[in-house]
Order: structure tokens, then C-alpha cells, then sequence
């Protein structure tokens, strides 16, 4: 039996944060394209995107304890990676940290079995010391913390009820809560202090206690940042797939990675690796025609888009050479260029008169 990371299968979750509520249609949840999400073919020339790729990781979520963007990904869905293929058919790339698939027009990535994550609609529906439940299809989390929250928080929730890995001791999980803190100028405790005593803990919640109201803003979102990961994970344990912590390229474990080409094989990948490895995204930048330091280029001719998918038609899924052959044959792949071309003039011309 094939295992990545020494899991089966069986075991693997798909992990999807997300800023926005995803819409639940009849039981079935449906995640779309930003290419769709913007307007699809009716999209504005002027601020065409082309992304048709919904991207998640397994069993674990991608950039924790990351800071200042927990409200923008607010949303977690959590379903077995089974179900995903079931539904939406094989993967267009497979790794730990960066499993996606490649649709075609107005097609969204579909479960029918699931959890979301989600803030809860208000703090008045937990009980004394209950930062996230469960109920249905979701996992709602606390948002509005209070100092019985934070205590709460430092001396039960980060040790003794919700570890995040079976191997990870109370020790590292609260120095690293409190390094994160001073990495953003929240000075909790020195960078080379352990916490392995009570005495730690209660200085730890002194100091938590007596932070101003920015410090306690920063302090409350990396809260919520980590209790949104914990019910993430207990969602996964819902459906029997252990936690992971995913770091850039892999799993961050003994383990890793290992087994992963093989598993990519077997459940039928197209690509093995992360997104920006494929023929996929260079498909994707050629359209867009923008790299990712933000320089913007002209928008090739249609008969250019038709060599390259040509050139690489066993490396590109079939949802995005459908995609595109109907996009290069529609008035908003002209206008769009037309509409970059207008654009690097006129800088052109500004570069023209500075010089």
C-alpha cells in the first residue's frame, strides 16, 4: 500500500483556507475559481485574471502562526481527500503542502462531505471555556477574546486539551506562541527562556494580562489564528486523518515528504509538486502575463497560446486547455490585450518624458 509521510490514503484530508464563506448548495459545498469568482467570461478587460485553480493542502494548514492575515483566511473547509477525487475527478498537482485542481468554465471544486471552519456568528453560544464547537457541517471558533479567554487559552487550551501533534510537548507549544509574539515586537519572554514551570506559565499570563491594547490585539489575533488550526485539526480527526504541519515544501516531520512521487502516481496527479513547478502555471503567467514581482508584459496572440498548448498537451489538465481555447476565442481575450497594450504604452511614454 502506498503512504506519503507514512499515510495511507485513507488518511489524507484536504485543507482549503479561505477569506470567504464558501456557498452550500443542497448539501454540496462548492468552491470556485478565482477565474470565476471574478466574473468569469464577463470579466473587465481592463483587470482580466486568469487563475482556474482551487489549491489545498493535506492535513494541515498552510502558514500558521504566520500573523496579520488570520481575518482574510478566516475559513478552513476539511474534507478527505478520497471524497475530493470522487467528486472532482484526479488531482491536477499533488504534494503535502500544495494538492490543486485545474477546472474548466463555471465549474467550481465540489464536496458533499465536509467541514468549514468558521468564525462563530457571536461569542454569546460557547460556554465557560469553550473556544471552538461543533455543529454540523461546521466548526465554529471564538473571536472576541476577553482575560478569562486568554488565561483560559495559555493554561488549559495550548497544553492539556487541544495538542496539535501527537509528539509536540507543552513546553514547545507555549514557547512557540510566545516566540511568535516577540518576532512581532510583543516582548513576552527572551528568545532563548524555556517555559517548563508553573511559575513560567503564570509569569506568561501576567505579562499577557498587563499588555497594552495593541499588544493585546496582536496577542488576540495570533489566538484566533491558532484556535481556528486546532478545530482545523479536530475537523481532520473527524474523518480519521492525523495532523500535519505544513512547512514550505513538505510536512514538517521525521517523515516529511517521503513516498510522495509514488503516491502523486497513484492517485493519478498530473504534476508532482508545488503549483509553480507546472506547466499548469506557466500556462496561467503566460494569459495573466504578469510575474510574480509584479512586472506586467503583453498578452501573447492566440495562435502563441495554441503552441504551447499544444507543445505540452500530456502536461496540462483538461479543464484548462477547454478553458482556454473558449477564453482565446472570446472578445474578452481581445479586449484584454488591447487593454494591456494601451497600458504599457502609456508607461512607455512616462518612461520617455522622465528620460
Amino acid at each position: 500500500m502506498y503512504t506519503v509521510g507514512g499515510l495511507t490514503i485513507d488518511q489524507l484530508g484536504v485543507v482549503h483556507a479561505t477569506k470567504y464563506k464558501p456557498p452550500i448548495e443542497q448539501g454540496t459545498l462548492k468552491i470556485p475559481t478565482t477565474f470565476d469568482a471574478l466574473g468569469g467570461l464577463d470579466q473587465s478587460p481592463d483587470r482580466f485574471v486568469f487563475r482556474n485553480t482551487v489549491h489545498t493542502s493535506l492535513n494541515g494548514v498552510v502558514g500558521s502562526h504566520m500573523m496579520g492575515n488570520w481575518n482574510e483566511m478566516a475559513y478552513v473547509v476539511v474534507a478527505p481527500f478520497r471524497e475530493a477525487t470522487r467528486l472532482n475527478g484526479p488531482p491536477a498537482g499533488f504534494c503535502t503542502v500544495d494538492t490543486y485542481w485545474a477546472m474548466d468554465l463555471a465549474t467550481p471544486l465540489q464536496f458533499r462531505k465536509f467541514k468549514v471552519v468558521s468564525p462563530a456568528p457571536s461569542s454569546e453560544d460557547f460556554g465557560d471555556g469553550d473556544l471552538f464547537r461543533e455543529d454540523g457541517h461546521f466548526v465554529y471558533y471564538k473571536t472576541e477574546m476577553n482575560d478569562q479567554d486568554r488565561l483560559f487559552f495559555l493554561r488549559h487550551f495550548l497544553t492539556e486539551r487541544h495538542p496539535r501533534y501527537p509528539d509536540i510537548s507543552v513546553n514547545d507549544e507555549l514557547y512557540y506562541f510566545a516566540e511568535t509574539l516577540s518576532r512581532h515586537n510583543v516582548t513576552i519572554i527572551p528568545r532563548d527562556y524555556y517555559i517548563d514551570t508553573d511559575a513560567d506559565i503564570e509569569n506568561l499570563e501576567a505579562i499577557i494580562l498587563s499588555s497594552g491594547p495593541n499588544d493585546l490585539e496582536i496577542i488576540d489575533g495570533l489566538m484566533r489564528q491558532t484556535i481556528r488550526d486546532y478545530a482545523t485539526y479536530h475537523a481532520l480527526s473527524g474523518y480519521n486523518c492525523p495532523a500535519r504541519e505544513c512547512g514550505n515544501d513538505y510536512w514538517v516531520d521525521d517523515l516529511r515528504n517521503t513516498g510522495e512521487p509514488e503516491m502523486a502516481v497513484e492517485v493519478r496527479a498530473l504534476h508532482h509538486g508545488k503549483h509553480c513547478y507546472s506547466k499548469q502555471y506557466e500556462l496561467e503567467k503566460m494569459i495573466h502575463a504578469q510575474d510574480v514581482m509584479g512586472r506586467i508584459f503583453r498578452r501573447p496572440a492566440p495562435r502563441e497560446i495554441e503552441k504551447f498548448l499544444a507543445d505540452h498537451a500530456k502536461s496540462l489538465p483538461a479543464g484548462s486547455v477547454n478553458l482556454v481555447r473558449r477564453l482565446i476565442l472570446h472578445p474578452l481575450y481581445d479586449n484584454a490585450r488591447e487593454a494591456r497594450d494601451r497600458l504599457l504604452a502609456g508607461m512607455n511614454s512616462q518612461h520617455l518624458d522622465l528620460a
